[in-house]
Formats: C-alpha cells, sequence, structure tokens
C-alpha cells in the first residue's frame, strides 16, 4: 500500500495556488496597459459630452463621432482578445524570479 505524504500534498496544493497567482498576475501585467487606453477614449468621449460639443453638431455629425469614438474602443480594446494566461513554465519561472 503506497500512502501519500500529507506533507507533501500540502506542498503540491501551495505550489498549485502561487502557479495559479502567478499566472494571473502576469496576465492582470498585460491588460492593464490595454484597458488603460480604453479609459482614455472612454474619458475623451465623456469630456466631449461633458462640454457640450454634441450639441453644437448636426445629427448626422454626432452620429460620425459617436460610431467614431465606438470604433476607437473597439481597436484599442482589440488585443485583450488575443491575451492568455501564462502557462506553468512560464509562471513557474516568474515565482522563481522572486
Amino acid at each position: 500500500m503506497s500512502r501519500t505524504d500529507p506533507k507533501q500534498s500540502d506542498t503540491a496544493a501551495q505550489l498549485d495556488r502561487l502557479v495559479a497567482q502567478a499566472s494571473a498576475a502576469g496576465l492582470w501585467e498585460r491588460a492593464w496597459p490595454v484597458l488603460w487606453r480604453g479609459l482614455g477614449v472612454v474619458l475623451a468621449f465623456l469630456a466631449v459630452s461633458w462640454l457640450g460639443l454634441w450639441l453644437d453638431l448636426p445629427a448626422t455629425w454626432r452620429i460620425v463621432g459617436l460610431v467614431a469614438f465606438a470604433a476607437a474602443l473597439v481597436a484599442v480594446l482589440a488585443p485583450l482578445v488575443r491575451l492568455r494566461r501564462a502557462d506553468r513554465r512560464a509562471a513557474l519561472a516568474r515565482i522563481r524570479a522572486i
């Protein structure tokens, strides 16, 4: 009969948690700059709106402006689609670097 050592299984579980946290931290570090640019586009839209600049435009140009801001937001946030969590090897390398 083979029994697993409780200390060994606890260590493995702790390592798995550390790997998951390192992977999530790496994902956040890659996502944050993209999210920041998206926030910039949203803030620019809000600034234009709060200044009332839409009120001076004809309806057609308001729609054009709205579509332009929406397209800019989609273009800026598009790299988020390609982001993936780091694999176990990269997460372990990140832990090792600490």
